[in-house]
């Protein structure tokens, strides 16, 4: 792709995803959206066994901060010597994203759903940190494999398998009755945002560092 259209294709996916997450949250602050996240729970968790609930239990834990802290500090170890580069852009959007999301929490102070608790949790809910930090962890860490996987079948595959993990550490929070599904929401959309801005950071500066017979 073009790198004045790739950036311009960037920057209309973070205003893009920037006003769409203004839009959920005006509209949840506002209680216009009580009536679909309540029934969005209730379909969810309709649906609640044993075994389901092992499942969601386990991939809340990978999404939390320790394991997202600790699948960063892997990933970046294993990629170091050989992207340099990439393992700091890793990990400073790890960061930058647990930063974000503590302070737009803090900014709109949403009370946690109390409808069916099968997990507890601390601090305000909207948006969801989980979901913040996988859509982050996970389009990073294609982000990082990408070079290295050359086939389009094996790229589409390490797309769908980034998607699978991240989609449903979101929906585990929705299942173990933490979360709204406008949280979910607003973290796809704020995370989504911030990922498009870095990327474009990220690209312009690149740029700038190659010899200009080469841009």
């Amino acid at each position: 792709m073009n790198k004045q259209l790739k950036l311009r294709t960037l920057l209309s996916i973070a205003i893009g995803s920037g006003v769409g997450f203004l839009m959920i949250g005006w509209f949840t602050m506002n209680g216009q959206l009580q009536s679909f996240d309540h029934h969005v729970i209730q379909y969810v968790q309709s649906f609640e066994t044993p075994t389901l609930t092992m499942i969601f239990k386990t991939f809340s834990h990978i999404g939390s901060g320790y394991g997202v802290t600790l699948i960063t500090v892997i990933v970046c170890c294993l990629f170091f010597f050989k992207e340099q580069r990439k393992s700091i852009v890793f990990a400073i959007t790890i960061v930058i994203t647990m930063l974000i999301n503590e302070g737009v929490k803090s900014i709109y102070e949403r009370q946690r759903p109390t409808m069916h608790r099968l997990m507890e949790a601390s601090g305000h809910s909207f948006p969801s940190g989980h979901t913040m930090m996988a859509v982050s962890l996970y389009t990073m860490i294609v982000y990082m494999v990408w070079h290295y996987v050359t086939k389009p079948m094996q790229r589409f595959i390490l797309t769908v398998v980034a998607c699978a993990i991240a989609t449903t550490i979101a929906l585990s929070r929705i299942y173990v009755g933490v979360h709204y599904p406008t949280d979910i929401i607003g973290g796809i959309l704020c995370s989504t945002a911030l990922l498009a801005i870095i990327f474009s950071i990220n690209e312009r500066l690149q740029r700038r560092a190659q010899p200009k017979n080469q841009r």
